[in-house]
């Protein structure tokens, strides 16, 4: 090895011949170059599939939105209950919720 250049991940590809040799080809100036596996180190992102790994950005994006969502259906769920407890204190159906003769909601 004489040095190491760095190159931009969004300019290279990875791929497999139908040999089964890994290669890179990586467009420089819009010149496509193909490197051979023993001619780059490549360091795969997260959730390696033998080919390329995921962004840590984007393994984020996707984290952060699930949270998101698992907070709105949270919400959704404590809002029902509350109005399910509001339903049943009031006293007009013997302590029993609205919900419970209708089989919409059951514990």
């Amino acid at each position: 090895m004489v040095a190491l250049y760095p190159l931009m991940p969004d300019k290279m590809t990875v791929k497999r011949s139908e040999g089964g040799e890994i290669y890179y080809s990586y467009d420089k100036d819009n010149e496509e170059h193909i490197l051979r596996s023993f001619d780059a180190l490549h360091i795969p992102g997260l959730g390696f599939d033998g080919l390329v790994g995921h962004s840590p950005i984007a393994m984020a994006k996707q984290a952060i939105g699930m949270a998101i969502a698992k907070r709105n259906i949270d919400g959704a769920v404590a809002m029902i209950m509350a109005l399910d407890r509001a339903i049943r204190n009031e006293g007009n159906h013997g302590g029993k919720s609205v919900y419970d003769s209708r089989g919409l909601l059951v514990f």
